[in-house]
């Protein structure tokens, strides 16, 4: 496979520093940030949209976008970084897109070596991460610059040949898309189904939090505080601890891969958790994620950012709970007891007392096993996604190695057939 670098086939366009007073409520033109730059490649310019005045479009031409641009995202956050050197096609939806600074558009492409859509699957190969940070500088930001990223070499195989390969794995992103998309749909069904079910609570009975733990003050804690569980006791295995980055988008997903030995959780019984207990993030932007613990009843220790409430099953079920509180409702209770500041807490006893309005144990019944149901869907599809991906990730290596055979048809008929489920409300 040949290999050149990419300002031998193309330049790049730094955008514009527009300013944050620039921001207006609503217009017709938009700013394309390195937040539009997502981490799958894909572009989406009303995620946490930055709208200009109109005026704008005219007075800044020269850093205008449209359908079809390749544009790379310049900058990340050093402590989590996604996009960093991440490459998308710009989709416009109508709107007029303005570049801002530390967005690189891709200028005066060479199409007589290069396509445009085999362009930005080679910038998305996962090498280039790598190439990137390496280059990145900056505190709280990484930040990679024009001459580095013209500098990177990417392969170049003949135009027909990049064709052909530009095709199959633009196939396989888009199926992986659409088993993205119909997960995203059940979060979406499941939030429905609650609002459907209990948005109208001023008939039920109201409970603080504290009534509704099993009992004793050890159904009710957070984890042990930095005395209690030194750094130099994490070990590689034993007992995982749970941190706030495990609870997720109301999900428990575990990340962190901490561990604490056996004889240390059991000095810490506190702080255990097991299967169904209600976990809540006390700190971060916002705080107040909540997941029901689901490890196939592993024990497990919370850190001291992480609420555990073992719920009194006779009055609350914790599927409905930790809905509740990742609800709007639950999350405008949380919101005023929450300190602001540069990690934003709230404490233990507050929460304790915020009261809600709790619907009959059988109500609850009911949707728990529609969460169920519809978990159990969704797990066939995250397999499903697991699968996608994996494949993708074959046929890219393959074709960046020029070891992909083109004319096999079969490539993606693993991958092809959507398989159809049906919601049983």
């Amino acid at each position: 496979m040949k290999y050149e670098k990419l300002g031998n086939i193309c330049d790049l366009q730094n955008g514009f520093a527009f300013k944050s007073g620039d921001y207006i409520d609503i217009s017709s033109t938009l700013l394309c940030r390195m937040s539009n730059i997502r981490p799958d490649s894909s572009f989406d310019i009303l995620y946490n949209p930055k709208y200009l005045p109109d005026n704008f479009a005219e007075k800044y031409k020269d850093y205008l976008l449209s359908d079809g641009d390749l544009v790379i995202a310049m900058t990340d956050m050093a402590n989590d970084p996604h996009i960093l050197g991440v490459p998308t096609i710009v989709v416009t939806k109508g709107y007029k897109l303005l570049l801002n600074q530390r967005v690189g558009k891709l200028i005066n492409i060479d199409t007589k070596k290069v396509s445009i859509p085999f362009l930005k699957l080679a910038l998305s190969r996962n090498e280039n991460k790598i190439y990137f940070k390496k280059f990145a500088g900056g505190g709280l930001q990484l930040n990679v610059g024009k001459k580095e990223i013209l500098n990177l070499k990417i392969p170049l195989p003949p135009l027909e040949t990049q064709l052909h390969i530009a095709n199959i794995l633009t196939k396989a992103e888009s199926l992986i898309a659409r088993r993205k998309e119909s997960i995203r749909l059940l979060d979406e069904y499941l939030k429905s189904v609650f609002l459907e079910m209990f948005g109208d609570s001023e008939q039920y009975t109201a409970y603080t939090l504290n009534d509704l733990k099993a009992g004793g003050n050890e159904s009710f804690s957070n984890g042990p505080f930095g005395s209690d569980l030194l750094t130099s006791e994490l070990t590689n295995s034993g007992i995982p601890v749970v941190y706030i980055r495990d609870l997720r988008d109301g999900k428990f997903n575990w990340i962190s891969n901490v561990f604490v030995t056996p004889e240390k959780a059991n000095q810490l019984n506190k702080c255990q958790v097991e299967e169904g207990d209600v976990l809540v993030a006390k700190v971060g932007t916002p705080p107040g994620t909540s997941a029901v613990y689901r490890n196939d009843n592993k024990l497990a220790i919370i850190t001291q950012d992480v609420i555990r409430l073992r719920t009194n099953n006779k009055r609350v079920l914790p599927n409905f709970l930790s809905f509740f509180i990742n609800s709007e409702l639950g999350q405008n209770l949380i919101k005023k007891i929450t300190i602001s500041g540069t990690r934003s807490r709230f404490s233990l006893g507050d929460f304790k007392k915020l009261s809600i309005k709790v619907p009959p144990i059988e109500l609850q019944k009911q949707f728990t096993q529609i969460v169920e149901k519809t978990e159990n869907l969704k797990a066939q599809y995250q397999q499903s996604l697991q699968e996608l991906e994996n494949l993708y990730g074959s046929l890219s290596q393959k074709a960046f190695k020029g070891e992909l055979d083109l004319k096999d048809k079969s490539l993606l008929m693993a991958a092809e057939p959507e398989i159809k489920y049906e919601i049983n409300k």
